[in-house]
């Protein structure tokens, strides 16, 4: 129902493809004429529920977590909602034709469970990019131990860590968030590069669309940085569990033209400077 009334906002056709109608509008939303480039969508997806979510103990980079059975639901209604193939509200409008994984089992361990559930025509059933720069923020010596360990043996750091201070928050002696928003930034360069080669043929009608599996904390990087947003602006799109945000990007231009919540609950079209953040 939100599409068809965005649509109807921009004078579409509301049967017309989310990322047509973009294509369409951008003239007369933001004063930018439309890219002669061709336009590819972006969806980034957080993995499920660990075990380690549930109990308040830090993740990171490390591989030692797995999902709960709450994750797997999770997991299991991002294939039915957005992949089944139902014209419903979450459903994704046209097919995914690359997907890039983190290489940490969380993340494998959801994409499986999304396919298990979803159209095969509407998401590659095999052939993922398993990408490490997609794994989540390096935390170092936090890796594996309680929240509240860390808040009482480290106060500074973990207070720099939850308002989203990427310059005040240190971990044995690094970084973490400074290290992830460049990581990032690389992320983009190998994706986007390989897209525009393989994108020529591509159209406003007829875009490509690729599916990031990855974590909370780095895909708030990937977002932000996405929307030309550097790494002082943590915490400004927090990610749930599965949680997925939509981009529409030119091949040519340096930041998105428009982007939007997609799961659990979709959101309106964004321009970049539209900081929403999910409840």
């Amino acid at each position: 129902m939100r599409v068809f009334l965005l649509a109807s906002i921009l004078g579409c056709d509301p049967t017309t493809s989310f990322a047509l109608t973009v294509g369409r509008s951008v003239l007369s939303m933001t004063g930018v004429p439309p890219s002669s480039a061709s336009l590819h969508r972006y969806f980034i997806l957080r993995h499920g529920e660990t075990d380690a979510n549930a109990s308040g103990r830090i993740q990171g980079s490390a591989d030692f977590s797995r999902l709960t059975e709450r994750g797997q639901s999770q997991a299991a209604r991002v294939g039915s909602v957005v992949f089944g193939g139902s014209d419903g509200e979450g459903s994704i409008d046209g097919p995914i034709r690359h997907v890039y994984a983190s290489p940490l089992t969380r993340a494998q361990e959801t994409l499986q469970i999304i396919r298990e559930h979803a159209d095969p025509s509407l998401i590659p059933g095999e052939g993922e990019i398993v990408l490490d720069e997609l794994r989540e923020i390096d935390l170092y010596d936090w890796e594996g131990r309680h929240t509240s360990e860390i808040e009482e043996n480290d106060p500074e750091a973990y207070a720099a860590w939850t308002m989203g201070d990427a310059h005040g928050m240190e971990v044995s002696g690094c970084k973490p968030i400074v290290e992830m928003w460049a990581r990032a930034g690389r992320v983009w360069e190998i994706i986007r590069s390989a897209n525009a080669v393989a994108g020529r043929t591509d159209s406003d009608e007829n875009p490509s669309s690729t599916l990031l599996v990855c974590h909370g904390t780095l895909g708030q990087g990937l977002l932000s940085s996405a929307l030309g947003l550097d790494e002082t602006h943590f915490r400004r799109h927090d990610f749930p569990n599965c949680g997925m945000a939509e981009i529409v990007w030119y091949h040519d231009e340096e930041i998105a033209r428009n982007w939007r919540w997609h799961h659990p609950s979709r959101s309106e079209l964004m321009q970049p400077f539209d900081q929403t953040v999910l409840a």
